[in-house]
């Protein structure tokens, strides 16, 4: 219930900045992939308890509220 929540209350998916993301491979052929800076934004949401839209981050979209007992009942749930 909480996954399709999350999907309705955000269908669009953000991006990153394409300068933002880093690539580097590893001796073993792995590829690692990240975001410069990623890191450090969710800690400071975790710190100041907000989402990272509340933070304006670019690459944040905020959601709409979803009324979880409309969504259970289209489901056909209890």
């Amino acid at each position: 219930m909480s996954m399709l929540a999350a999907s309705q209350s955000q269908p669009h998916i953000g991006a990153f900045d394409d300068a933002a993301v880093r690539h580097a491979e590893r001796p073993n052929g792995d590829r690692l992939t990240w975001v410069e800076g990623l890191a450090e934004a969710l800690t400071a949401c975790y710190e100041r308890l907000a989402l990272p839209s509340e933070l304006a981050y670019l690459w944040a979209r905020p959601g709409r509220p979803v009324e979880l007992a409309a969504l259970r009942s289209a489901e056909g749930l209890p």
